[in-house]
């Protein structure tokens, strides 16, 4: 047993003798005269494993050194090699510069296509017309590279409106609303399709003026007070803008749900801001009380004017008749006008027209109809005709026409004026004061008036009156009755002057009670009126007014807000006086010796006084935008795509489409967010 161990063991022995260890393959280093071979240039590099390995650009790959030269040819031959090798050559050159052109024509195409969406805003043009639009253009130019390009039917010219120039000009608002006192203005109406629509308009200041500018239309079934206060805190809270801390004004129409007394829209935002300034529409009031006064003269003025116009403006045959008596008289062939109720100004211009047309009007309804045989009252067998005719020759319909003629531009020229977007709320104490006092002096005794402090004035007091025969009806009238031309009888004369005075005092108390001068919270207007340089130094303290706005004054600032008050008023500014706005900025720019604001509190106070709102009419034309766009037609315009035009059209300005320029950050939203 032992004999065979030790045989085994010597076996094992001999075998590890026998067992030699292995050479290791030899790996040659990578050599840089490699890359120069012309076999091996366009795709040979260094590895960055270590120095016995090599890439290869083509396979994007790194292999072994280990037999040199002849395994890179092999690797060369490879089927992997010469596939990758075969696909690269099939693909073309891109250098830097045709790179920098094919950018540059992506640019111009995309600079095309919000032009043309712009174009389709600017001029209420339905979108769907787009689709032949895009194809007009590019057979009219088959040469432009830019124009093969455009791509922009109707759904890439909707989505342009409201997600690219609409959303742009949207996200640039809503940051000036996170940082910068504003006001709100609010108005809701309903379109053509039967849809409710809140219309909010924000009123700030930007870039050196004051802005009112269109923010969101949002869709609402209920119009209570509490639904559209909902509505608009949502959408505050949604943009996360501090309306409590930047919200200083509210205005709108006099409804009850936007001002009712105990519970409206004002009412809870005043619970949320207790310092917000609030003002019904001064232009809704100044037409309402031109309406009542109206009420007080004879219903048949207002009758015979849309009985004129209804009469003959729909009729083409009339209206070819009335041209000639036109032409006969020498009169312009101005086409008669219908008195509007939502339309404040038109009832000046309707009564104007129709003095203007007055003789041709009595021609066309009497004997020069018969000279033609279309006379209207005997061939139409009309009734209507014969009672206008029969109206129109009545000598006091023309007397009362010519007293409205003078009286309504009292009316309508403020009202004219508080529509603008300039700032006016400082001069509204003494607009509506002047035509106060103007139809005053119409018929109360001139010591009187001039003697008597504006809210001390009892204007309902017969004692107070000048003798009937001394109230002032306008000049054509005084004319009239003093040349006896008017064909009034005595009687008809004194009811006529009695009617008028009426008026007079109906239109007074009308504005007393929307403009109440002995209410204490109507003096901040008065106060007001240091905003316009021309009035500033008949004020002897800012401190009165800066304490009925204390969310916009610091109670640590007052003083520094005093002191550079009675310091500007002593300090001559060579700069124009209107618009006010443009004055105060110049005193913005002001400095110390140090170079720091010198009037830094009082231009910032001053700034956000201008930001108050004197009336809504900013919204009225926002819905009169949508009138223009949504139609009968094109119904079916969603909120969103109404908010998208009517942001673009903000975004253009006062610019033309042909000369729209487009900046470069919308056309990074063009990329970004077109299908969003």
């Amino acid at each position: 047993m032992a004999s065979d161990s030790d045989s085994v063991h010597s076996d094992s022995n001999e075998e590890k003798r026998s067992k030699k260890p292995q050479k290791k393959p030899y790996a040659q280093k990578y050599m840089s005269s490699w890359e120069k071979d012309p076999l091996m240039e366009k795709w040979l590099a260094r590895s960055k494993i270590n120095e016995r390995h090599f890439h290869c650009k083509v396979c994007n790959a790194d292999y072994t050194t280990v037999g040199g030269r002849s395994n890179l040819l092999k690797h060369r031959k490879s089927s992997k090699h010469v596939q990758r090798a075969t696909t690269l050559r099939k693909q073309p050159v891109i250098n830097n510069q045709s790179f920098k052109r094919e950018r540059q024509l992506s640019h111009q195409i995309k600079y095309s296509e919000i032009r043309i969406a712009a174009f389709m805003v600017e001029h209420n043009i339905a979108l769907n017309t787009a689709d032949h639009l895009t194809k007009l253009i590019k057979a009219i130019s088959p040469d432009s590279e830019v124009a093969k390009g455009i791509s922009c039917s109707r759904t890439k010219c909707t989505k342009i409106v409201q997600n690219v120039t609409g959303y742009s000009q949207f996200e640039q608002i809503v940051q000036c609303l996170q940082t910068t006192k504003f006001s709100l203005l609010v108005d809701e109406s309903t379109d053509v399709s039967a849809t409710k629509h809140l219309a909010l308009v924000v009123r700030f200041f930007n870039n050196g003026r004051i802005n009112d500018v269109f923010l969101v239309l949002i869709p609402t079934p209920i119009v209570t007070a509490q639904a559209l206060y909902d509505h608009v805190i949502a959408f505050f809270k949604k943009h996360n803008i501090p309306y409590k801390s930047n919200m200083i004004g509210f205005a709108s129409d006099g409804a009850s749900n936007m001002f009712g007394t105990h519970h409206s829209l004002s009412v809870l935002l005043k619970k949320d801001i207790p310092h917000l300034f609030l003002m019904k529409c001064i232009c809704h009031s100044f037409a309402l009380c031109a309406n009542y006064a109206c009420e007080k003269l004879p219903r048949v003025i207002e009758d015979i004017a849309r009985d004129v116009f209804n009469y003959i403006q729909h009729s083409y045959k009339r209206l070819s008749v009335l041209k000639q008596f036109q032409e006969f008289l020498g009169l312009k062939p101005h086409k008669l006008l219908h008195p509007s109720q939502t339309r404040w100004l038109s009832l000046l211009q309707v009564v104007k027209r129709l003095l203007e047309q007055y003789d041709a009007l009595i021609l066309f309804f009497s004997t020069a109809l018969i000279l033609f045989f279309t006379d209207a009252v005997y061939e139409d067998k009309v009734l209507a005709a014969d009672m206008i005719l029969s109206r129109l020759k009545e000598k006091y319909v023309k007397i009362y026409l010519q007293f409205l003629e003078y009286v309504l531009p009292y009316f309508t020229n403020l009202n004219l004026e508080m529509q603008s977007e300039e700032t006016k709320i400082h001069q509204l104490y003494s607009r509506v004061s002047t035509v106060y006092k103007t139809l005053l002096n119409c018929f109360l005794k001139s010591d009187y008036v001039r003697n008597t402090a504006v809210e001390r004035i009892v204007f309902d007091n017969p004692h107070n009156f000048v003798v009937i025969e001394e109230v002032y009806l306008g000049a054509k009238v005084t004319a009239s009755i003093s040349n006896g031309s008017h064909g009034l009888s005595l009687e008809q004369l004194s009811d006529f002057r009695l009617r008028c005075l009426q008026f007079y005092i109906e239109a007074c108390k009308q504005l007393v009670k929307r403009f109440n001068f002995q209410d204490p919270n109507l003096q901040v207007f008065k106060e007001l009126g240091l905003l316009d340089p021309t009035q500033m130094r008949s004020h002897n303290s800012i401190a009165p007014l800066a304490s009925k706005f204390p969310n916009l004054v610091h109670e640590n600032a007052l003083n520094d807000l005093h002191s550079e008050w009675r310091e500007l008023k002593n300090l001559e500014i060579n700069v124009p006086l209107a618009p006010s706005i443009d004055y105060w900025e110049t005193v913005s720019k002001l400095k110390l010796g140090d170079g720091s604001v010198k009037f830094h509190h009082l231009s910032d106070f001053v700034r956000n006084l201008h930001c108050l709102p004197h009336s809504s009419a900013a919204v009225e034309r926002i819905f009169s935008q949508i009138q223009l766009n949504k139609t009968k037609v094109r119904n079916r315009l969603e909120a969103e795509t109404l908010s998208g035009i009517l942001h673009t059209k903000t975004l253009i300005g006062n610019d033309q489409c042909f000369d729209f320029v487009v900046n470069p950050n919308v056309i990074d939203k063009h990329s970004l967010q077109m299908y969003n």
